[in-house]
């Protein structure tokens, strides 16, 4: 062999690799015989003349030769090189990696696994021989697995990834993950492609996220038994997320336990979907409640996945069954009579508003309401459960009872927000006094109420084993001692610190006495901020604990942190509460008024009780306070319903930063009804009330000039009702006619010498009427189509991917739209209804309603019932305009909760339409009517069952095909003509009220 020409030939393609092959080929003539270094040398210059930049190869191959012929001899060299030459040719760079990776199983003493990745890779090369760099990434990830993995981890990777790579895709994103995941188990692995080829991929996809899941006992069966359909496997590895990992491992165990009996991937997922609202924590009540959902299998999946998600009224109601949990809703009763007793006033006891965060669901107080929790399940028994209701309560009346809003310093109405002010840290005082002046009212209320004194120390005992918060700081140490000393408790703190502990113990203990009050708590909160002002914020405690550093800066941040607040306590906004009540308490000779203002008492008549809670005035003497009502007050003269001088709030500025939206914007849930499971899903829409709609005073002043001849046959149809509401009444001394019995009687006892008897008249007298009304105008966007002046086209279902949902209705190509929309005419219709029953003296209110979505449905309140018919009512109704979609079971069942509340003996809500109940999530099912019809449905027959008299007048041509579904014959009506609609309803609205 003449390597000095072997070597020339290589160096036209590199120098460097010419030199390495000289030299190298020198030490293996003293390795193997002189035949098997020709053999070599022939390979290698082939291997350098394959391609471009094909020397590359030829380096990692030279690189490996001398240590591979000395562990595996002449005839393993000349294998390897062989190999490698038959990767060459479209790209240097699969020859290249083969042979780093060869140099790799000699490093890890594994070369006897180089068969195995070779067989692979040759399978990997047929399907995909023009693929070099899916190639090289196949034969990197082989030799990693190789060279650190066992021969079972390698055999199993090596036929799974030939199962796994029928196309490239696949075969990359199998590469991908498997270089990328750690710790896998290729038995499992293996398993998983005994039941379906691309199951391995999917499990090694959600590995990297799921990483801390597969250790779970229980989990790796419902991986099994699901791998035989890919499209289940992956349905169930995607329901799971990263929330999961932060369950505790026992409530996992519990979630895989239900999940085996589970069917589908479709019910695990809507078992996850619930998971922070099942008590994970007792196996036995989850167990017992999940097997509620077989009711329902296999023939309504839908069922049960609403079951699983705690979606329906049934499962929700089973799951309250077994775990004791009380409902706001069924003790209201009992806790507003206990407040009653207790406070000898009438204090609203309500439930808070559906909330995100548990903090915001704590009982709390805004001076005119107490609200409590919707529900409670701290307990396992539900008698528990109500009395921690009762002490909530009952702590929120200690407030009331006990003086702490009737704070005031110097004789002013200065409140608690300006007296933290003086503090270094006003959010850290505040959250002290939240600390002492709970710990006063306890203490005040085990004195008064001795019955109760039990229950509350079971409650303090339990809220001090639940305590969890580990300080990090001096500040959190003193803090968390403060609450275990208001909750009767002896903290246990380092010895550094057990002077100032002794103290903090010894000031909120003056708080026992009697005799304290608020000024009390005021006066232990300077000698405890005192305390906490020396530790310093920054100040860090070496203690043993594990704890987390970034809480630290939670002390300053946040007004309040759960770690801090004791359940049955509840969170304090006592500025709000006492501006409120104080308010609410204001005697009319209390508001001075000056010659510029005598009419304010006037004004102030005609302001909502509900305008009086008070949201964000800051500071200023309550009295001079009735400004904040002024910018709602309407006055009369003044086009546009404002006053015509802004110098008239002059003396209120800098009372409040934004004045607050009486009973605007105000959230309420309501279930609906899913025929497809035949129950209700719970809490599923929530729905908006609102004022907030553009002001168009003259909108109605215009429309009834207009509407002049109208005006008058509705007038003339409602007059009607007044003769039919006379009655007679008897035994009168003064009327119209003799009653012709009590007369002879009167004639008989003069003529026998008796007294006769005077009152024998009959007088008729107006019978009063006992009627509220509400109108409901669908306020959806396919109102806005122009009324037409021919025949009606055929209704089409509306473009949900259109963004402005505008679609028609009646319209037509070519015709020529009247000026009026559909929403005018409805308009019309009900101001021609307001205008006469202004005259007839029926309540009654105007609302509309439109949203886009189960989370936000809109309900306009143009008018209440015990509104006056004003400008700004006048205005709003004015302002009715086309919105989005038509979501009608909401706004019935609000529409029918706003009637129960006037308690009227009559009770009518009219609904006027366009078309059917429509809206995008309106069912799973966008194309179809069936959902929203059937809710709308129930939730009239709901009313029926609450004593109101519902009617559906539809200016939609094809109404009667929806309408005799959802109403009897008798409670709707098809209005042909659209301009017929105020005529008709004036009809309607006597047939149901006389």
């Amino acid at each position: 062999m003449d390597t000095g020409e072997l070597a020339r030939a290589i160096e036209r393609y590199n120098k460097q690799t010419a030199a390495r092959f000289e030299t190298t080929a020198a030490g293996l003539s003293h390795v193997v015989s002189d035949a098997v270094v020709e053999a070599w040398a022939d390979q290698l210059v082939a291997i350098a003349s394959s391609g471009w930049h094909a020397f590359t190869s030829a380096d990692a191959l030279i690189e490996i030769t001398l240590p591979l012929a000395q562990d595996g001899g002449g005839e393993t060299l000349l294998d390897v090189g062989r190999f490698g030459l038959s990767l060459a040719g479209f790209s240097y760079d699969p020859g290249a990696t083969y042979f780093r990776g060869v140099g790799e199983l000699l490093a890890a003493g594994q070369l006897s696994r180089r068969p195995v990745i070779e067989a692979a890779a040759v399978e990997v090369r047929r399907r995909f021989p023009h693929a070099s760099s899916l190639i090289s990434d196949f034969l990197r990830c082989a030799f990693s697995i190789g060279a650190h993995g066992s021969d079972a981890a390698l055999d199993v990777w090596s036929r799974t990834a030939v199962g796994v790579g029928v196309d490239r895709t696949s075969m990359l994103a199998f590469l991908a993950v498997s270089q990328s995941a750690h710790g896998i188990d290729w038995a499992f692995v293996d398993d998983l492609a005994g039941r379906s080829p691309g199951a391995p991929l999917l499990w090694l996809q959600a590995l990297s996220r799921l990483g801390a899941i597969v250790r779970d006992s229980g989990f790796d069966a419902l991986v099994l038994g699901f791998a035989a359909s890919e499209a289940d496997l992956g349905a169930f590895l995607d329901s799971l997320d990263e929330s999961v990992l932060a369950l505790e491992r026992e409530a996992r165990e519990t979630l895989w336990t239900v999940m085996a009996d589970l069917p589908s991937p479709g019910l695990c997922a809507s078992l996850l979907s619930a998971r922070d609202r099942l008590p994970l924590a007792r196996r036995d009540i989850v167990l017992a409640w999940a097997r509620g959902a077989r009711r329902y299998l296999p023939l309504q999946e839908e069922a049960a996945q609403g079951y699983l998600a705690l979606e329906s009224a049934a499962s929700e109601d089973a799951l309250e069954r077994l775990r004791g949990q009380v409902n706001f809703e069924d003790v209201s009763r009992v806790l507003q009579l206990f407040a009653e007793a207790v406070s000898g006033t009438r204090l609203a006891i309500e439930p808070t508003a559906e909330a995100a965060d548990h903090f915001r669901d704590m009982p709390s107080t805004d001076g005119l309401s107490i609200r409590l929790p919707r529900s409670v399940s701290a307990y396992p028994e539900p008698t528990h459960n109500f009395t921690l209701y009762k002490i909530a309560l009952l702590h929120q009346l200690g407030y009331y009872e006990f003086g702490t809003f009737d704070f005031s310093r110097s004789g002013t109405a200065v409140g608690f927000r300006e007296s933290f002010r003086q503090f270094s840290d006003p959010v850290l005082a505040g959250r002290l006094f939240q600390v002492l002046e709970d710990a006063r009212i306890d203490w005040a209320i085990e004195r008064r109420y001795r019955g109760a004194a039990p229950d509350l120390a079971g409650l303090k005992r339990d809220a001090l084993a639940a305590m969890r918060a580990r300080p990090t700081s001096l500040r959190d140490v003193y803090l968390q001692a403060l609450v275990t000393f208001s909750l009767d408790g002896h903290p246990d703190v380092p010895a550094g610190v057990q002077p100032e502990i002794e103290l903090l113990g010894a000031i909120i203990d003056q708080l026992r006495h009697p005799g304290a009050d608020v000024y009390a708590t005021m006066s232990a909160l300077e000698q405890c901020y005192a305390i906490f002002d020396a530790a310093g914020a920054d100040e860090m405690l070496e203690l043993a604990l594990d704890a987390d550093a970034d809480a630290e800066a939670d002390v300053d941040e946040q007004p309040h942190r759960e770690d801090d607040a004791v359940m049955f306590r509840g969170r304090l906004e006592p500025d709000r509460a006492r501006i409120n009540q104080q308010l609410a308490n204001l005697e009319p000779q209390d508001i001075e008024t000056s010659d510029e203002g005598e009419d304010m008492m006037e004004m102030l008549g005609e302001v909502d009780p509900k305008d009086l809670r008070i949201e964000q005035l800051k500071r200023g003497d309550v009295q001079n306070a009735i400004g904040i009502m002024i910018a709602d007050i309407e006055v009369e003269g003044t086009g546009e319903g404002k006053l015509e001088d802004d110098s008239d709030l002059e003396p209120f500025r800098g009372l409040i930063d934004e004045a607050p939206r009486a009973a605007e914007d105000r959230a309420y849930q309501y279930d609906e009804w899913d025929d497809v499971i035949s129950d209700y899903r719970r809490r599923w829409c929530t729905l908006f009330e609102t004022r907030n709609l553009d002001d168009r005073p003259g909108y109605v002043e215009d429309a009834l000039q207009d509407l002049r001849s109208v005006a008058s046959n509705v007038r003339r149809q409602l007059a009607h009702l007044r003769p039919e509401l006379l009655r007679k009444v008897k035994g009168v001394e003064h009327g119209e006619e003799l009653d012709l019995e009590r007369t002879i009687e009167s004639v008989i006892d003069r003529r026998s010498g008796r007294s006769p008897e005077e009152r024998i008249y009959v007088q008729r007298v107006r019978k009063e009427r006992d009627v509220s009304a509400l109108f409901l105008l669908d306020m959806s966007a396919s109102t806005d189509d122009r009324v037409p002046s021919g025949e009606p086209a055929q209704h089409t279902a509306p473009d949900w991917d259109s963004d402005d949902f505008l679609h028609d209705y009646y319209g037509s190509e070519g015709e020529s739209a009247p000026a009026k929309r559909i929403i005018d005419v409805e308009k019309e219709a009900v101001i021609l209804m307001a205008e006469a029953l202004e005259e007839l003296g029926d309540n009654y209110s105007i609302c509309g309603f439109s949203g886009y979505g189960r989370d936000q449905v809109d309900f306009y309140l143009c008018k209440d019932f015990l509104e006056p018919y004003n400008l700004r009512v006048k205005g709003r109704i004015g302002g009715i305009k086309p919105c989005r979609s038509t979501r009608m079971g909401p706004a019935i069942r609000h529409a029918t909760r706003r009637l129960l509340e006037t308690e009227s003996r009559t009770k009518a809500l009219i609904i006027i339409s366009d078309g059917y109940p429509q809206d995008f999530d309106y069912g799973k099912d966008r194309n179809s009517k069936d959902y929203g019809i059937k809710d709308t449905t129930k939730a009239l027959s709901e009313a029926r069952a609450k004593g109101i008299q519902p009617f559906c007048l539809t200016v939609d041509p094809s109404g009667h095909d929806y309408l005799r579904e959802m109403c009897p014959d008798q409670q709707y009506m098809v209005i042909q003509q659209i301009d017929q609609l105020p005529d008709e309803l004036s009809k309607v609205y006597r047939s149901l009220t006389a």
